[in-house]
């Protein structure tokens, strides 16, 4: 059934009224001010997890895809300053605050909004390319700001659908997992074929929670060290994902 837009409006945006009964985010919070919602998209409603199977199953010429879920596993790793660059990385983390202040507003558990905002930039990142993502926060009007929109609003649907407490930790907890960890063990593949064994160790240590001075004490170098080893790591990742994607 076709949604009102309003409805989708103040469900997914961190947005108030103001006097003129127009609908604004609070300032400093997600992106600037969208228009209304479009139309909910004829999508099927479908379980909230992952979308399709894990990358170990998926047609291995379905490039962008691969790279979209191998990108959001280095940022859940080492974070999207580290992949992206200064401009890039600006845009996502504005996409990040705008998916967080929404899942808020929708009332998702806090719990679940990492996996939320992950798994909004998957989707995203199926239907808009990152040389793009910069439309979605900076125009409005955009197709990909509505694309942003619809994200948001599929992904807020999905949670709100999902069996909970014991069958939304089977399905989508263990699912989404096992896809990230498809996506993790991508990247590690790539990283063993193209970075030096310190730089992998490195990215390994980080995504399992060691600070830099921690890696300097475990390998015998300096934190400084770690940080341009960890960035000359994360270029090189970067450049072949981009070649491949």
């Amino acid at each position: 059934m076709r949604q009102n837009g309003s409805e989708i409006h103040r469900l997914a945006c961190p947005l108030h009224p103001d006097p003129a009964n127009r609908w604004r985010e609070p300032p400093g919070e997600g992106l600037p001010a969208s228009s209304e919602y479009a139309a909910e998209s004829g999508q099927k409603n479908h379980e909230f997890r992952f979308q399709g199977v894990p990358m170990s199953q998926r047609n291995r010429h379905d490039r962008p895809l691969k790279f979209a879920a191998c990108a959001v596993a280095v940022v859940a790793a080492v974070g999207s300053s580290a992949l992206a660059s200064s401009s890039e990385a600006s845009t996502i983390n504005q996409i990040e605050r705008y998916c967080t202040v929404s899942w808020r507003n929708a009332g998702i558990a806090q719990q679940d909004w990492s996996d939320c905002t992950q798994q909004a930039l998957q989707e995203l990142l199926e239907r808009v390319s990152r040389n793009q993502l910069q439309a979605a926060v900076q125009n409005n009007e955009s197709q990909e700001r509505q694309e942003l929109n619809r994200t948001v609003w599929r992904t807020i649907k999905r949670w709100q659908r999902a069996p909970r407490p014991a069958q939304l930790e089977e399905s989508y907890v263990c699912g989404s997992c096992d896809t990230r960890q498809d996506a993790w063990d991508e990247v590690m593949r790539a990283a063993r074929q193209h970075l030096s064994e310190r730089q992998t160790r490195i990215l390994k240590l980080t995504r399992e929670g060691w600070q830099a001075n921690e890696i300097a004490t475990e390998l015998r170098i300096t934190p400084a060290r770690v940080s341009d080893e960890k960035y000359k790591a994360i270029r090189k990742l970067r450049q072949q994902l981009d070649t491949t994607a």
